[in-house]
C-alpha cells in the first residue's frame, strides 16, 4: 500500500527537544521514501536540527549550503537561512515559468497570422499564470521547522520557515507536512493535561 502522508513532528520540554521525521519526499512529479529529512547543524552559541517536508531539491539545496550559514546567534542563523530558502524558492519558481513561457512560444512558432500569435501567447500566459498560483506553489510547496538550544536564552527555540514566512512558534509540538492535521490531533489529545516542561526525554520519545 503506497503511503501518500507525510510528517515532520518536534516535541519539546523547554530544555531538550526530539524531532522525529519519515523518509518521503517529492521530486519531479513522483514521491519516494529515499531521504533524511533532518539536517543538524551546531555552531558555539546554539545547536540544532533542521527539518522538512516537501521538495527534495529544496531540502538538497538548503542541506549543500550549511556550511555559509553561520550567524553569531541563534537568531542569526535563521534570518540566514530563510534569505537561503527564498533564493531557491525564487529559483525553483523562474525554472517552472521559464520551461512554461518556452512550450507556449513553441507552439505559437506555427501560427503565421500575427495577431492570432499574440492572442494565443496573451491566452496562454493567462491560463499559465492562474494554473501557476492555483497548482504548483501548491503542490511545489516546502515547509521548514528548526529546532535549536539557544545558549543565550538558555533554552529551545523553534522556528517556522515558508516561503516569504518566517515566525518563532511557542507550542512544545509542531508538526509539517501532508499528516500534521493528524499528527497535531493526536498530540491535542495526548498532551491534555500534561505540563511538557516536567518530561523527560524518554517521555518526550516515548
Amino acid at each position: 500500500i503506497q503511503r501518500t502522508m507525510t510528517v515532520g513532528i518536534s516535541l519539546t520540554n523547554g530544555i531538550e527537544a526530539i524531532v522525529i521525521t519519515d523518509r518521503r519526499v517529492s521530486g519531479q512529479q513522483r514521491e519516494s521514501d529515499a531521504a533524511d529529512k533532518t539536517i543538524p547543524f551546531k555552531l558555539e552559541n546554539y545547536h540544532g536540527v533542521l527539518f522538512a517536508s516537501g521538495l527534495l531539491n529544496m531540502l538538497g539545496g538548503v542541506a549543500a549550503n550549511q556550511e555559509p550559514l553561520k550567524g553569531d546567534s541563534f537568531s542569526d542563523y535563521v534570518m540566514i537561512l530563510q534569505r537561503l530558502i527564498q533564493q531557491l524558492e525564487g529559483a525553483y519558481d523562474m525554472s517552472i515559468l521559464e520551461g512554461r513561457a518556452l512550450e507556449i512560444r513553441k507552439k505559437a512558432a506555427i501560427i503565421s497570422d500575427v495577431k492570432e500569435k499574440e492572442q494565443f501567447e496573451k491566452s496562454e500566459r493567462d491560463k499559465l499564470f492562474e494554473r501557476y498560483d492555483r497548482e504548483f506553489k501548491r503542490d511545489t510547496a516546502t515547509r521548514f521547522m528548526v529546532v535549536g538550544y539557544d545558549k543565550k536564552t538558555k533554552g529551545v527555540r523553534m522556528f517556522a520557515i515558508q516561503g516569504d514566512l518566517m515566525q518563532e512558534v511557542f507550542n512544545p509540538n509542531n508538526e509539517i507536512g501532508s499528516g500534521s492535521d493528524g499528527a497535531n490531533f493526536y498530540f491535542s489529545m495526548k498532551l491534555q493535561g500534561v505540563d511538557t516542561k516536567t518530561l523527560n526525554v524518554v517521555d518526550i520519545l516515548f
